[in-house]
């Protein structure tokens, strides 16, 4: 478990390396609760985090699109 949780640090911090300081509280909530349902379901390998993980993003931002100013 250790190994999958080093997995999941690295590439959350690697999705929001992009981002503003490297994203706020609330952007790598989400996007670790998408990570770890990942992991719980079997999806541990970094190429496949990686993948949950910058979806996540993209939806996290799609989402916020539509949220009203």
């Amino acid at each position: 478990m250790d190994r999958i949780h080093a997995r999941m640090e690295r590439v959350l911090d690697e999705t929001c390396r992009t981002l503003p300081y490297g994203g706020d509280h609330e952007v790598r909530a989400f996007i670790a609760r998408k990570l770890a349902d990942s992991a719980l379901i079997g999806h541990t390998l970094l190429g496949e985090l990686g993948i949950v993980a910058r979806k996540a993003l993209a939806d996290y931002q799609q989402g916020r699109q539509f949220e009203p100013t």
